[in-house]
């Protein structure tokens, strides 16, 4: 699981690399309120004390390829990325 940070106000925010297993749980905190947004659309607004938790999904993933190169060999192609 990744934990990225939207807005970073540090250099060294940076995204966590958590195991597969992990159980997140963020806490609103402030008195402005959050909304809550799931892949890219409006879930809810968030109260201070409000909590939301990420847990691991029992679901799969299936992806469809096209072709016998990935997605990232070719964006480091397009990029002119491809000996890293």
């Amino acid at each position: 699981m990744l934990l990225t940070p939207v807005s970073p106000h540090m250099l060294f925010d940076r995204t966590l690399v958590l195991d597969p297993t992990e159980v997140i749980e963020i806490e609103v905190s402030g008195h402005r309120r959050a909304e809550l947004n799931l892949d890219g659309h409006a879930a809810g607004a968030l109260d201070d004390g409000d909590v939301v938790r990420c847990a691991p999904s029992d679901a799969t993933a299936n992806f469809v390829r096209f072709g016998d190169e990935r997605y990232h060999q070719i964006l480091k192609g397009k990029f002119g990325l491809a000996d890293r």
